[in-house]
């Protein structure tokens, strides 16, 4: 009897102390290991830029909404010095021809002399002409990822000038010359739609 009382003592006091180092591990829980974002690699993306004929993938129609939608973002443009001062003002596409993109403008231009004698202002009419081409930012894979898409003027050409009384400096040689350090490669339209579009049905980078 006296050894029964006695197993029934220890195993009470075995359950009793498995559930006191119980209550101990879960009022003490494993902690929780954090990840440093600091030391997680990622392979960079390997990015391309390839240069293409906008015509490749836009038709004329296309090409020409977008650049007369946004062309009058770049103009007024404007020089001054010692008096004399050119404005070029309120371009509009007059043509773009594919393939090998090529783009046409017309444009007001103004002559004011507001120092010396006489003092006066005149103003007339500049055509020009520049190669478009496009931009493309892109990671390689089939198909490509396009990224950022551009097409932009590249070289200013002044194929007419209609402005009578002003200094003999003031010719097309010279507006060329302004507005090549001014628009061209500057003077861009945002493609990247028409490129995606272009690579979803197949065209190639």
């Amino acid at each position: 009897m006296s050894s029964t009382r006695s197993w029934t003592s220890r195993n009470r006091a075995a359950v009793a102390l498995g559930a006191i180092i119980g209550l101990s591990v879960l009022a003490h829980p494993e902690p929780v290991r954090s990840v440093d974002p600091g030391n997680v690699t990622t392979q960079p993306l390997r990015t391309a830029t390839k240069i293409i004929d906008p015509c490749a993938f836009g038709t004329p129609d296309q090409l020409s909404s977008l650049i007369s939608a946004g062309i009058g973002a770049y103009f007024p443009v404007k020089r001054s010095k010692d008096g004399d001062h050119v404005t070029i003002s309120e371009p509009r596409l007059t043509d773009l021809r594919c393939p090998g993109c090529r783009v046409a403008l017309r444009s007001k231009i103004r002559y004011q002399k507001t120092r010396g004698f006489p003092q006066f202002s005149t103003s007339g009419e500049v055509r020009l002409a520049s190669p478009l081409v496009a931009r493309v930012t892109y990671s390689p894979g089939a198909p490509p990822t396009v990224h950022q898409a551009a097409a932009c003027l590249t070289s200013i050409d002044v194929t007419g000038l209609n402005l009578n009384n002003v200094p003999n400096w003031l010719d097309s040689t010279w507006i060329k010359q302004w507005l090549d350090g001014q628009l061209a490669n500057r003077m861009c339209f945002d493609v990247t739609t028409l490129v995606r579009l272009w690579v979803q049905q197949g065209g190639t980078l």
